[in-house]
């Protein structure tokens, strides 16, 4: 009996292993909330638990830029998509606003230099 129910188990995990894996990005990224939290603000998958001004400009942002260079033919979505924009946001973040500045005009190409 104990053979047949640990089989049975394995079998259970298995599936449910594949079935995760097979599954949408939406199994993976489960939204959580407190008990008692009465409503909760959450931007691309990531909670907000202090102001989210700041996010939600930037995710306005980040929707108008991959709408511009989609219309200019800049890059394609899957293109815009695909590049690490948190990691550069995380880089530049830590950096003096003047260094982002000429960043910007340098990856732009507004830049004189």
């Amino acid at each position: 009996l104990d053979a047949k129910l640990n089989f049975e188990c394995d079998l259970r995990a298995k599936h449910a292993v594949q079935q995760a894996i097979a599954d949408d990005a939406s199994f993976r990224t489960t939204i959580y909330s407190l008990p008692l939290e009465q409503a909760s603000v959450f931007f691309d998958g990531s909670k907000q638990t202090s102001d989210i001004a700041k996010e939600l400009r930037y995710q306005i942002g980040r929707r108008n830029a991959r709408q511009f260079y989609q219309d200019e033919k800049i890059m394609d979505n899957s293109t815009f998509d695909s590049i690490a924009w948190a990691d550069l946001r995380s880089l530049l973040e830590k950096r003096p606003k003047m260094y982002q500045l000429w960043y910007g005009k340098q990856c732009s190409g507004f830049c004189g230099t």
